[in-house]
């Protein structure tokens, strides 16, 4: 009985959100901005994809809500919605100036994860001009590493120590002191995060004093 009542609510409530966004281009145009501002105030993650996702299939004109989408792009706080919010903003040339400034100045949020890739190939796809780390290279928006520059860098900076933790695809490797370069060029690395050493003390303790390196391989 439960389960039947929780599809019912969840076809109403589909149906609900479909006859929303059908009604969209018969509002008034202040009706229309509420519309949108609330909806991007509010939503985040695969929310937010799905409510621009929905304005596009009713061929919304986003022209004249860049400012809203401006706003939005500066207050992110998660890599996906960066991503999704820049990639919009960027199908109108105008923007690019804009785009360029804000994804230098934000690369330590969207610059992580499973987004880097989509985010380095639009900016390439885009010809934006933007600053990465020395430690790699960028081709056809695929990285290539150089885990030692990378390691030394961190090093230096004193936000990693010569044996950090590592996690492989989120799950946590074990290695001698001093084989952690060869176990790294065992890897086909596409993607390497981590987290310094005050953070990583605060997870792990003492397991933590040389902070902790993530990798997604392809």
């Amino acid at each position: 009985m439960k389960s039947k009542i929780l599809i019912i609510f969840i076809l109403l409530f589909c149906l609900s959100c479909k006859t929303t966004y059908d009604n969209f281009n018969s509002k008034s145009d202040k009706k229309k901005l509420e519309f949108v501002h609330k909806n991007l105030n509010e939503l985040n993650g695969i929310d937010l994809g799905n409510f621009i996702y929905q304005l596009q299939q009713e061929n919304v004109d986003f022209t004249n809500y860049n400012i809203l989408l401006k706003a939005k792009l500066k207050n992110c706080e998660f890599a996906y919605d960066f991503y999704v919010l820049s990639n919009l903003l960027s199908q109108k040339k105008e923007n690019n100036s804009y785009l360029e400034s804000i994804i230098n100045d934000k690369i330590t949020l969207w610059d992580s994860g499973n987004w880097a890739e989509k985010m380095w190939k639009m900016i390439e796809n885009n010809n934006f001009n933007i600053s990465n780390p020395n430690y790699y290279a960028i081709n056809k928006g695929i990285k290539i590493y150089n885990f030692q520059e990378f390691l030394n860098e961190k090093n230096i900076n004193n936000e990693l120590g010569k044996n950090p933790l590592l996690t492989v695809n989120y799950d946590m490797v074990f290695y001698k002191n001093g084989a952690l370069i060869k176990i790294i060029d065992s890897l086909n690395i596409k993607q390497i995060d981590y987290k310094p050493i005050s953070e990583s003390i605060k997870l792990y303790g003492k397991r933590g004093k040389d902070g902790i390196i993530y990798i997604l391989t392809k």
